[in-house]
């Protein structure tokens, strides 16, 4: 057995890679006929029928899971605080191939979906009531993808950050930023807004890439990649600068909202019901694609259950405004890298230490925003 904390680490980066490549969760977890299914569901809405899609999912069993199961519970950690935080993933990545090896078992999928990435606070349901409820102000969308990039290099350029950024036709979302290689992808298929030009660098640059960067700078890769509560404060603190850069979209606000409404709502709705409740809120097509986003992994959409994340965004956001506006200094520490903000406690003495150093990354509107000072 390894006790040296190093080599422990070393071992366990080693296994989690393996499984990230091993295991592709968008490839797996996708449905084979997403598209057809949604399709088939859209036009039974429209003629106010009842339908629940009925997915299926790609062969996986060329996956050795077995092995890799065993690979995992061979990993020990030292009592440590970054022992802690890596025995925090471990556990993660147990519910993940747990999750993967049983895609297409609708309870199966939904008990380690919830074990991964927990559960909606309901007590921002109100929050999210109001949200999805604002009134949107159409955007006039007149940039292309060419100028997106344009933009980012200049974001990226006022940080002497050097990342790659390519124009992409195959990915699912507006920006995609990998980590792992410095890479920001953008979707050549979108044409985009001002608000969205300037949005999308406080959104990708000045949070992931900014987080990213500074976990890169600590002596191990969890910084960088995420630690296993850095998820919900990722994409919530994105939200949060988007809105003291004052470039919150509120179309995107309603989405995210609507996310958080049918996480908690597929505990108990079929897909129907669930479209059924955000679709006056946010249109036909956005509420197909909110819902089959949480209702991927299981077979029949009809019965209860599916896969939780989609809350964290939402969630993340009211997570972070109230813990910032108790104690804003937070704020500057959540930049030590890809981190929970529930780890920042544990992590204390390690900030300090950067935050002395000075060897924090900080957005540039951090600056010159009194909410900080």
């Amino acid at each position: 057995m390894i006790y040296n904390e190093k080599q422990c680490i070393e071992k366990a980066e080693e296994v989690f890679n393996k499984i990230n490549q091993q295991v592709c969760f968008s490839k797996y977890i996708t449905p084979i006929n997403f598209q057809e299914e949604n399709k088939l569901f859209k036009e039974a809405y429209l003629s106010k029928k009842s339908y629940n899609p009925i997915y299926s999912y790609r062969d996986r069993s060329t996956i050795n899971f077995k092995k890799l199961f065993m690979e995992l519970e061979g990993l020990s950690f030292t009592n440590t605080v970054i022992g802690h935080i890596y025995s925090q993933e471990k556990e993660i990545q147990y519910n993940f191939l747990n999750l993967m090896d049983n895609i297409g078992s609708d309870d199966l999928v939904t008990i380690h979906s919830k074990k991964m990435d927990g559960v909606p606070n309901t007590l921002y349901l109100d929050n999210a009531r109001k949200a999805i409820s604002l009134e949107a102000a159409k955007e006039e969308k007149s940039f292309c993808a060419e100028d997106l990039r344009c933009n980012l290099k200049k974001c990226l350029d006022s940080y002497s950050l050097d990342w790659k950024l390519i124009i992409s036709y195959e990915i699912p979302g507006k920006v995609i930023v990998s980590t792992g290689n410095k890479t920001i992808y953008i979707n050549g298929n979108q044409s985009f807004s001002l608000n969205d030009m300037e949005r999308l660098c406080v959104h990708e640059v000045s949070t992931h890439v900014l987080r990213s960067e500074n976990g890169a700078k600590r002596e191990y890769e969890i910084f960088k990649n995420g630690t296993s509560n850095a998820l919900k404060t990722e994409e919530g603190l994105a939200l949060y600068n988007e809105d003291i850069a004052g470039k919150i979209n509120i179309e995107m606000l309603k989405i995210y909202a609507a996310r958080f409404i049918s996480a908690v709502n597929m505990e108990s709705m079929s897909f129907y019901e669930m479209v059924q409740e955000i679709e006056p809120f946010v249109g036909i097509d956005n509420a197909i694609y909110v819902v089959s986003r949480i209702k991927i992994g299981i077979s029949d959409t009809s019965k209860p259950g599916g896969f939780v994340r989609d809350y964290v965004y939402f969630q993340g956001y009211m997570d972070i405004k109230e813990a910032l506006a108790k104690e804003p200094t937070l704020y500057s520490k959540l930049y030590y890298g890809s981190i929970g903000l529930n780890e920042i406690p544990k992590l204390h003495e390690y900030i300090e230490q950067a935050e002395k150093d000075n060897n924090i990354i900080l957005p540039s509107f951090f600056y010159n925003s009194a909410k900080h000072k």
